[in-house]
This record gives structure tokens, sequence and C-alpha cells, in this order.
């Protein structure tokens, strides 16, 4: 094949589904930014007012329950107010909630580490029906109550994993 007929047959058909599928590729991922921006414009600023109240709120509330009683309240709360919204406010006061409230014994006895994903999701997906909740927003509750179990200062088996013990303060 002389390069007259090379340059007459033009791109390879191969080569021609690799650009339409990257033309594609590269479209939807522009729809998608523009979607985000406009959703960013038009809810950002309520969801950022939003989150801030429920992190002030949660905080309070925390100082005056224990860890079951923050999953209790945002439990109650969410039901009240269901979707991706709901989830956002209970996540961001139930963080809180925990920081600041009392321990509830065993609370993270049966919470499986976030690292195991089949065991977390099961467990997830379970404690929303446990709990009456089936939409696909309720799992992110439950994954900050792993967050928090996993916390260094919430380890209910002991202190083996936080290192040796400074020197002078053995325990007897």
């Amino acid at each position: 094949m002389d390069l007259e007929q090379q340059e007459r047959k033009g791109l390879p058909v191969w080569l021609k589904v690799v650009l339409v599928m990257l033309a594609i590729v590269v479209g939807l991922a522009l729809l998608l930014t523009a979607g985000a921006v406009v959703l960013y414009k038009r809810y950002g600023a309520e969801l950022a007012s939003n989150v801030k109240a429920q992190v002030a709120e949660g905080a309070a509330f925390g100082a005056t329950t224990d860890e079951e009683g923050c999953l209790d309240r945002v439990l109650g709360d969410y039901r009240a107010a269901p979707g991706l919204k709901g989830s956002i406010g209970a996540t961001a006061f139930l963080s809180s909630c925990f920081k600041q409230c009392a321990e509830t014994a065993k609370f993270c006895s049966d919470v499986p580490p976030t690292t195991d994903l089949v065991a977390s999701a099961e467990w997830r997906v379970a404690r929303c029906q446990e709990a009456g909740l089936t939409d696909h927003y309720c799992p992110h509750l439950f994954a900050q109550v792993q967050t928090h179990c996993e916390a260094p200062e919430n380890d209910e088996e002991g202190d083996e994993e936080s290192g040796p013990e400074p020197e002078g303060e053995s325990t007897p």
C-alpha cells in the first residue's frame, strides 16, 4: 500500500472508537461538573449553615447524654427528615454529640471495623432495618458510629494497641 492510499483511508476503526469514547467521557465529566456547580450555588450556603447549627446542637446535646442517647436522638430526627439533606445534618449532629457525650457500656462491642467492607455494609444495613429506616442514606449514620467506635479513646478492649506505658507510670 502506498502513501496515497493510506492518506485516503483515514483513521483506523479502533482509533475512531477510542476517540468517540473519550469524547463521551469528557462530555459526561463536564456535565457532572456543571451540575455540581449549579447545586452548590443553589444549596451550598443553606447546607453549610445547617451543618454548623447541627454541630452546635449536637455538642450541646452530647453534654447531657451518653452514646446511646446521641444515636437515639439522631435516629428520631432523621426519621422526621430523611434523605440526603437530613443525612448530612444528622451525621454532623452525631459526630459532635459523640465528642461530648458519656460512654454507654458495650456501645461499640458489636461494631465491625470500617476496613472490613462486607461486614460493615451488612452491619449498617441491618442496623438501619432494626431502626425502621430503609432509605439509601441511613447507612451513613451508622458509618459515623463506626468511626466513633474506632477512635483510640473508645477502644473497649483495652489499650494494648496504644503503645508502651510511659516510664514510671506502670500499673501494678
